[in-house]
């Protein structure tokens, strides 16, 4: 049986706040299909990011949390503390406990 959109239910709006613009477009390519996601925004920066999420109201956040990149921690944070609806996902190529440790300190699951 041949899957479409529609079979998943409406488009599930994904944030990418992140500095890195191939691995945007490689999640963007990604989610392309028949899945059911769509990329409402790749934007570089926090201040950038608070007024798409605004604006685009996204049901999914993936966030870069790299202090040398965007560090988008902070803004992770505000939104599991005021948008509890919305899934958060935080990224990280430091890959060390001291890191996750963080994330989940700031509320992010």
């Amino acid at each position: 049986m041949k899957t479409s959109k529609s079979d998943f239910g409406p488009e599930f709006r994904v944030l990418l706040v992140d500095q890195d613009a191939a691995f945007g477009c490689r999640l963007a390519q990604a989610l392309d299909g028949p899945c059911g996601f769509r990329l409402c925004g790749h934007v570089v920066d926090v201040a950038e990011a608070e007024t798409v999420v605004a604006e685009q109201d996204p049901e999914l956040v993936v966030a870069d949390t790299d202090p040398d990149h965007t560090c988008a921690l902070p803004l992770l944070s505000r939104l599991a503390a005021t948008r509890p609806e919305c899934r958060l996902l935080a990224i990280s190529l430091q890959g060390e406990p001291a890191e996750a440790e963080r994330v989940l300190r700031a509320g992010v699951l």
